[in-house]
């Protein structure tokens, strides 16, 4: 591996695609006397996941990834494939490749949550790690970082995934996507 590579790669890994805007449903906190600013508008049809929509086109390749904790609520009408699968979740809280993504995406929270996927199971010491913030989630194979509601972060090590995203994402009336550099504290 030549220098030049290693440094693409290293640059690869070190940004993430900004996606959005979700559909927010909250309330932003004004100080006294400061006005609401106008909502942008969103992409995302009302009562969809923003994380199935916006990730839509790469969808079946999560099926490849085991995933840390998965963050999924149990919100609406009890959900059997739901309840299924997190009897299959290992006890250290990995969830196997094709137990919970795609199939459960509906489920994925659309408010400040981290999705952790690799592709190789960690050592349980990895996975402490991360639940711990001792290691940043930018190192694993595929994050997703959901902030406040309003946008996603991806993170890959697989550009194929960041291009069939930015594809899609640019043929979407009122989509943003953009990527962003890493900062030393990830």
């Amino acid at each position: 591996m030549t220098v030049t590579h290693r440094r693409a790669i290293l640059n690869m890994t070190r940004r993430v695609l900004h996606v959005g805007p979700c559909r927010w449903s909250g309330v932003p906190l004004l100080l006294p006397g400061e006005e609401r600013p106008p909502r942008k508008p969103s992409p995302v049809p009302r009562g969809q996941s923003s994380f199935e929509f916006f990730f839509r086109p790469i969808l079946g390749s999560l099926s490849a990834y085991w995933w840390i904790d998965p963050p999924l609520f149990f919100g609406g009408p009890f959900d059997q494939e739901l309840e299924d699968a997190w009897k299959i979740i290992e006890a250290d809280g990995l969830a196997p490749p094709g137990t919970i993504l795609p199939n459960l995406s509906r489920h994925v929270l659309n408010d400040w949550c981290d999705v952790i996927g690799f592709l190789e199971p960690p050592p349980a010491t990895e996975v402490e790690q991360y639940r711990n913030s001792e290691r940043s989630v930018w190192e694993a194979d595929l994050t997703f970082r959901n902030v406040d509601g309003a946008f996603w972060l991806m993170h890959s090590r697989d550009e194929q995934l960041y291009a069939a995203v930015e594809g899609y994402l640019h043929k979407i009336p009122d989509a943003k996507c953009f990527y962003e550099d890493l900062d030393a504290d990830g």
